[in-house]
Protein backbone atom coordinates (compact mmCIF):
# COMPACT_ATOMS: atom_id res chain seq x y z
CA UNK A 1 0.00 0.00 0.00
CA UNK A 2 1.33 3.43 -0.72
CA UNK A 3 0.72 6.40 1.37
CA UNK A 4 1.88 9.50 1.90
CA UNK A 5 4.53 9.86 4.85
CA UNK A 6 2.81 11.62 7.22
CA UNK A 7 -0.36 9.47 7.03
CA UNK A 8 1.37 6.32 7.01
CA UNK A 9 2.76 8.02 10.75
CA UNK A 10 -0.46 8.96 11.57
CA UNK A 11 -1.96 5.16 10.64
CA UNK A 12 0.88 4.15 13.38
CA UNK A 13 0.58 6.41 15.73
CA UNK A 14 -3.70 5.41 16.10
CA UNK A 15 -2.52 1.60 16.09
CA UNK A 16 0.03 2.16 18.51
CA UNK A 17 -2.77 4.41 21.15
CA UNK A 18 -5.28 1.93 20.07
CA UNK A 19 -2.95 -1.37 21.18
CA UNK A 20 -1.54 0.79 24.34
CA UNK A 21 -5.39 1.66 25.80
CA UNK A 22 -6.40 -2.22 25.27
CA UNK A 23 -3.34 -3.18 27.17
CA UNK A 24 -3.75 -0.68 30.01
CA UNK A 25 -4.15 -2.83 33.37
CA UNK A 26 -7.10 -2.50 36.04
CA UNK A 27 -7.49 -3.12 39.19
CA UNK A 28 -10.48 -5.04 39.98
CA UNK A 29 -12.13 -5.78 43.69
CA UNK A 30 -13.21 -9.31 43.78
CA UNK A 31 -15.10 -10.79 47.19
CA UNK A 32 -18.49 -10.80 49.18
CA UNK A 33 -19.72 -8.18 47.89
CA UNK A 34 -20.17 -8.90 44.37
CA UNK A 35 -23.75 -10.01 44.47
CA UNK A 36 -24.97 -6.80 45.75
CA UNK A 37 -23.49 -4.68 42.68
CA UNK A 38 -25.79 -7.19 40.46
CA UNK A 39 -22.61 -9.50 39.52
CA UNK A 40 -23.45 -13.34 38.64
CA UNK A 41 -21.54 -14.67 41.83
CA UNK A 42 -19.26 -13.46 44.59
CA UNK A 43 -15.24 -14.00 44.42
CA UNK A 44 -16.05 -13.86 40.69
CA UNK A 45 -13.36 -11.77 38.86
CA UNK A 46 -13.99 -12.24 35.79
CA UNK A 47 -17.81 -11.07 36.32
CA UNK A 48 -16.80 -8.21 38.98
CA UNK A 49 -18.21 -5.13 37.89
CA UNK A 50 -15.83 -3.34 40.44
CA UNK A 51 -13.15 -1.90 38.65
CA UNK A 52 -11.13 0.64 39.97
CA UNK A 53 -11.27 4.39 38.26
CA UNK A 54 -7.25 4.94 37.87
CA UNK A 55 -6.99 8.31 39.33
CA UNK A 56 -2.85 8.57 38.91
CA UNK A 57 0.40 8.67 41.15
CA UNK A 58 -1.04 4.68 41.98
CA UNK A 59 -4.42 5.81 43.76
CA UNK A 60 -7.01 3.53 42.35
CA UNK A 61 -10.49 3.73 43.79
CA UNK A 62 -14.45 2.64 43.30
CA UNK A 63 -17.69 2.56 45.11
CA UNK A 64 -19.62 -0.46 46.23
CA UNK A 65 -23.28 -0.15 46.56
CA UNK A 66 -26.35 -1.61 48.08
CA UNK A 67 -24.67 -2.98 50.97
CA UNK A 68 -26.24 -3.53 54.49
CA UNK A 69 -26.04 -1.62 57.10
CA UNK A 70 -23.22 -3.14 59.82
CA UNK A 71 -23.13 -6.16 57.71
CA UNK A 72 -19.12 -7.61 57.02
CA UNK A 73 -18.09 -7.87 53.73
CA UNK A 74 -14.30 -8.99 52.86
CA UNK A 75 -12.49 -8.42 49.56
CA UNK A 76 -8.96 -8.33 47.74
CA UNK A 77 -8.06 -6.72 44.43
CA UNK A 78 -6.63 -8.32 41.12
CA UNK A 79 -4.65 -6.54 38.54
CA UNK A 80 -5.54 -7.92 35.46
CA UNK A 81 -2.19 -6.49 33.90
CA UNK A 82 -3.89 -5.75 30.68
CA UNK A 83 -5.17 -8.89 29.56
CA UNK A 84 -8.88 -8.50 30.77
CA UNK A 85 -10.93 -9.98 32.29
CA UNK A 86 -9.42 -10.59 35.80
CA UNK A 87 -9.05 -14.13 36.97
CA UNK A 88 -7.23 -15.90 40.01
CA UNK A 89 -3.83 -16.20 39.31
CA UNK A 90 -3.36 -12.31 38.39
CA UNK A 91 -1.29 -10.49 40.91
CA UNK A 92 -3.30 -9.68 44.31
CA UNK A 93 -2.64 -5.96 45.01
CA UNK A 94 -4.70 -6.78 48.08
CA UNK A 95 -3.68 -10.15 48.82
CA UNK A 96 -5.46 -10.79 51.70
CA UNK A 97 -9.07 -10.50 53.00
CA UNK A 98 -9.80 -7.09 53.76
CA UNK A 99 -12.72 -5.77 55.63
CA UNK A 100 -15.75 -3.49 53.69
CA UNK A 101 -18.75 -2.94 56.45
CA UNK A 102 -21.89 -1.38 55.15
CA UNK A 103 -23.07 1.67 56.57
CA UNK A 104 -26.65 3.65 56.27
CA UNK A 105 -26.69 4.88 53.18
CA UNK A 106 -25.89 1.28 51.96
CA UNK A 107 -22.08 2.07 49.88
CA UNK A 108 -18.23 2.15 50.97
CA UNK A 109 -15.44 3.57 48.92
CA UNK A 110 -12.62 1.88 48.74
CA UNK A 111 -9.05 2.78 47.88
CA UNK A 112 -5.66 1.39 47.13
CA UNK A 113 -2.36 3.52 46.96
CA UNK A 114 -0.48 0.55 44.67
CA UNK A 115 2.94 3.29 45.35
CA UNK A 116 2.54 2.16 48.99
CA UNK A 117 3.20 -1.53 50.56
CA UNK A 118 1.14 -2.37 53.87
CA UNK A 119 2.12 -5.20 56.80
CA UNK A 120 0.49 -7.73 54.31
CA UNK A 121 3.22 -7.13 51.76
CA UNK A 122 -0.22 -5.49 49.69
CA UNK A 123 -0.99 -2.08 48.40
CA UNK A 124 -1.67 0.50 51.02
CA UNK A 125 -5.94 0.13 51.09
CA UNK A 126 -8.38 2.09 52.74
CA UNK A 127 -12.36 1.32 53.20
CA UNK A 128 -14.33 4.68 53.93
CA UNK A 129 -17.27 4.01 55.76
CA UNK A 130 -19.63 4.30 59.11
CA UNK A 131 -20.29 1.22 59.98
CA UNK A 132 -17.05 -0.43 61.18
CA UNK A 133 -17.22 -1.69 64.69
CA UNK A 134 -13.50 -0.29 65.54
CA UNK A 135 -12.37 -0.94 68.69
CA UNK A 136 -9.19 0.04 69.47
CA UNK A 137 -5.76 -2.36 70.74
CA UNK A 138 -2.94 -1.91 72.17
CA UNK A 139 -0.16 -2.10 75.05
CA UNK A 140 -2.24 1.22 76.67
CA UNK A 141 -5.01 -0.19 78.03
CA UNK A 142 -4.24 -1.59 81.28
CA UNK A 143 -3.64 2.51 81.99
CA UNK A 144 -6.57 3.52 80.64
CA UNK A 145 -8.48 1.01 83.11
CA UNK A 146 -8.76 -2.18 80.93
CA UNK A 147 -8.51 -5.66 82.18
CA UNK A 148 -5.42 -5.96 79.66
CA UNK A 149 -2.55 -5.16 77.14
CA UNK A 150 -3.11 -5.77 73.62
CA UNK A 151 -6.98 -7.06 73.70
CA UNK A 152 -8.68 -7.14 70.40
CA UNK A 153 -11.91 -7.89 71.76
CA UNK A 154 -12.62 -5.92 74.44
CA UNK A 155 -15.82 -4.14 73.79
CA UNK A 156 -15.10 -1.23 76.47
CA UNK A 157 -12.56 0.10 74.48
CA UNK A 158 -14.97 0.19 71.18
CA UNK A 159 -14.64 3.64 68.94
CA UNK A 160 -17.62 5.83 68.40
CA UNK A 161 -18.26 6.64 64.94
CA UNK A 162 -18.45 10.80 64.39
CA UNK A 163 -19.52 10.87 61.19
CA UNK A 164 -17.86 10.78 57.66
CA UNK A 165 -15.05 7.93 57.98
CA UNK A 166 -14.36 9.37 61.38
CA UNK A 167 -13.82 7.42 64.38
CA UNK A 168 -12.82 8.25 68.12
CA UNK A 169 -11.94 6.88 71.20
CA UNK A 170 -11.34 9.28 74.70
CA UNK A 171 -8.91 7.50 77.53
CA UNK A 172 -7.18 8.52 80.10
CA UNK A 173 -4.05 7.30 80.68
CA UNK A 174 -2.75 6.64 84.41
CA UNK A 175 0.65 6.30 83.76
CA UNK A 176 3.02 8.64 81.65
CA UNK A 177 5.34 6.79 79.06
CA UNK A 178 5.37 5.30 75.71
CA UNK A 179 2.51 3.55 73.83
CA UNK A 180 1.04 2.25 70.64
CA UNK A 181 -2.57 1.60 69.69
CA UNK A 182 -4.38 0.02 65.90
CA UNK A 183 -8.03 -1.04 65.53
CA UNK A 184 -10.00 -4.16 65.23
CA UNK A 185 -13.24 -5.04 64.64
CA UNK A 186 -13.49 -6.47 67.84
CA UNK A 187 -13.47 -10.31 66.46
CA UNK A 188 -10.21 -10.89 66.93
CA UNK A 189 -7.09 -10.11 64.76
CA UNK A 190 -8.21 -11.16 61.75
CA UNK A 191 -9.21 -7.28 60.39
CA UNK A 192 -7.50 -4.55 61.55
CA UNK A 193 -6.98 -1.24 60.67
CA UNK A 194 -3.79 1.16 61.66
CA UNK A 195 -1.40 3.36 60.24
CA UNK A 196 -0.69 1.51 56.74
CA UNK A 197 -4.96 1.25 56.25
CA UNK A 198 -6.94 -2.38 56.38
CA UNK A 199 -5.13 -5.92 56.95
CA UNK A 200 -4.68 -8.38 59.02
CA UNK A 201 -0.93 -6.94 59.93
CA UNK A 202 -1.70 -3.59 60.50
CA UNK A 203 1.00 -1.29 61.93
CA UNK A 204 0.36 0.81 65.00
CA UNK A 205 0.48 4.35 66.12
CA UNK A 206 2.89 5.06 68.51
CA UNK A 207 2.51 8.13 70.51
CA UNK A 208 3.62 9.25 74.55
CA UNK A 209 1.90 10.80 77.74
CA UNK A 210 3.54 13.28 79.65
CA UNK A 211 1.82 13.43 82.95
CA UNK A 212 -0.75 11.29 85.31
CA UNK A 213 -3.81 10.87 84.02
CA UNK A 214 -3.56 12.66 80.83
CA UNK A 215 -6.58 12.52 78.80
CA UNK A 216 -6.04 11.95 75.21
CA UNK A 217 -8.70 11.07 71.78
CA UNK A 218 -7.57 8.17 69.47
CA UNK A 219 -9.12 8.58 66.35
CA UNK A 220 -8.89 7.05 63.11
CA UNK A 221 -10.33 8.70 59.55
CA UNK A 222 -11.02 5.64 57.29
CA UNK A 223 -11.88 8.75 54.33
CA UNK A 224 -8.18 10.26 54.80
CA UNK A 225 -6.39 7.39 55.97
CA UNK A 226 -4.83 9.22 58.89
CA UNK A 227 -4.36 7.81 62.90
CA UNK A 228 -3.29 9.71 65.88
CA UNK A 229 -3.43 10.64 69.12
CA UNK A 230 -4.90 14.06 70.22
CA UNK A 231 -3.67 15.31 73.61
CA UNK A 232 -7.68 16.62 75.25
CA UNK A 233 -6.64 20.31 77.31
CA UNK A 234 -7.81 20.06 80.94
CA UNK A 235 -10.81 21.98 81.25
CA UNK A 236 -10.58 25.90 82.95
CA UNK A 237 -10.81 26.92 86.54
CA UNK A 238 -11.20 30.07 86.13
CA UNK A 239 -14.94 31.69 85.77
CA UNK A 240 -15.88 34.27 84.18
CA UNK A 241 -18.85 36.46 85.36
CA UNK A 242 -19.74 39.69 83.35
CA UNK A 243 -21.09 42.96 84.98
CA UNK A 244 -23.22 45.67 83.16
CA UNK A 245 -22.16 48.83 84.51
CA UNK A 246 -22.98 52.05 82.82
CA UNK A 247 -23.43 50.24 79.24
CA UNK A 248 -20.49 48.71 80.17
CA UNK A 249 -19.13 45.15 80.23
CA UNK A 250 -16.69 44.19 82.49
CA UNK A 251 -15.36 40.53 82.81
CA UNK A 252 -14.20 39.67 86.37
CA UNK A 253 -12.02 36.36 86.60
CA UNK A 254 -13.02 34.16 89.57
CA UNK A 255 -11.70 30.78 91.03
CA UNK A 256 -13.79 27.99 91.72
Amino acid sequence: MKCFSFTCRALVATVTLVASKSAMAALVVVGALQTEQGDSADWDPPNSSLVMTDNGGGLHSVTANNLGDGTLYEFKVLDDEGSAPANWGDPEVVNVNTMAYGDADGSVDISVNTSLTNGNGGAVTWVNSDGIPLQVVGNFMVAAGGAGDWNPSDPSFAMTSQGSGYYTFDAIISTPGSYEFKATDGTGWDRQVGTDGFGTNASSFLFATTMADEAITMFIDVAAGQVGVVSVPEPTSVAIFSLIFSGLAIARPTRV
